[in-house]
Parts: C-alpha cells; structure tokens; sequence
C-alpha cells in the first residue's frame, strides 16, 4: 500500500491526462470519474489507518496516578496536572524523574535537592533505534 499523496495525485493527473486528449468524450469524462472514485476509495483507506495510528497513540499515552508508580528509583516521565495529547501544562511539560528515599526528584539535574510532587506518571518510551548513528 503507497501511502504517498503526492503519487496519488501524479497518478491522477495522468490518467485525467490521457483521458482529455482521447476523441471519445464519453470515455474521457468514465475514465476521469473512475479515477476520482479510486482517489476517494484510497482516501477513505488512508482515514482507516490513520484512525488505526491514533487509537494506538492513544492507548500508549496513558498516565498513571503518582501513588502506583514504582519507588525502585526506576526513571519514569512524571506531570504536574492532567495530560493528554488534545492539552498541555499550564506549569511544566512532563519531565524525567525518579523515587529516592523520601521524595520524588528530578533525573536531569544532580545538583537539584528539593522533592517535587508529581500527579501523574508513566514509563519512559523505549530507545529510538539507530539513536546517534
């Protein structure tokens, strides 16, 4: 399956091409309608699998309440309010953090002493394939 607009419309723009500067009106006019009806059928399957993409998103977006997270000092992203993918923070965006001893604290930051207090936690997305190469 080409996912790839731009060929779509090419393909298109050469079959309605062809399909002008042949004699016979009628066939012209059948062809340029087949051609619409195939961009329509492909675009309604691109609408499928883009719905398909999002569903999955949204099913491994999902945050936790602070109290269920581990306290093993695994690093986790941790938020200050409510997040999704429709809003964002009106304090901070998500962060890296961890369990250590009494509190939670920021991962970044080594010389950063003071517990934060998180709402929400999630694990860490795996590693990007091929990072740095």
């Amino acid at each position: 399956m080409s996912d790839d607009p731009l060929k779509l419309a090419r393909t298109m723009a050469i079959a309605m091409d062809k399909t002008f500067h042949e004699s016979n009106a009628a066939n012209s006019w059948r062809a340029v309608a087949n051609a619409i009806e195939a961009a329509y059928a492909k675009i309604a399957e691109l609408e499928k699998h883009n719905a398909s993409l999002r569903a999955k998103i949204d099913a491994d977006a999902q945050w936790d309440t602070i109290e269920t997270a581990p306290k093993d000092g695994t690093h986790i992203l941790v938020c200050f309010g409510p997040y999704d993918r429709w809003t964002t923070f009106a304090q901070q965006p998500p962060t890296v953090a961890h369990w250590f001893g009494d509190g939670w604290y920021l991962s970044r930051c080594p010389f950063d002493h003071d517990a934060i207090q998180p709402l929400m936690w999630r694990p860490l997305p795996p590693p990007l394939q091929n990072a740095g190469a």
